[in-house]
């Protein structure tokens, strides 16, 4: 019986990368462990998109305060994912920034 991979870790779309760029890059919030290659193969394997690039920066958790008490917030990573252009998943509009500023948030 062959091997069965399911991952653990967890990815979340935080939004496209900004009005001026282009709508085929996307920003996940990803595990700090992650590796592009882990990355890429997630996205590529588990939701089907062609990505064409990836690019991460590393945050460390901010240090916050609560009376006398300090803590550390958790360290996270960003991905910066690039999408092959040509294809139907970049030609939909994908994330928070898909609706329209004026619609309404729950339809009728």
């Amino acid at each position: 019986m062959p091997a069965v991979w399911f991952p653990k870790f967890t990815m979340t779309l935080m939004r496209r990368a900004s009005a001026a760029q282009p709508a085929n890059n996307l920003v996940f919030r990803v595990d700090p462990k992650m590796t592009k290659p882990e990355i890429r193969q997630y996205l590529e394997r588990v939701y089907g998109l062609p990505v064409t690039r990836v690019a991460t920066v590393n945050y460390d958790g901010k240090v916050k305060r609560s009376g006398r008490h300090f803590y550390q917030q958790n360290a996270y990573k960003k991905a910066y994912v690039r999408i092959d252009p040509h294809s139907a998943v970049a030609a939909a509009r994908v994330g928070p920034s898909a609706r329209p500023a004026d619609a309404p948030l729950v339809e009728p």
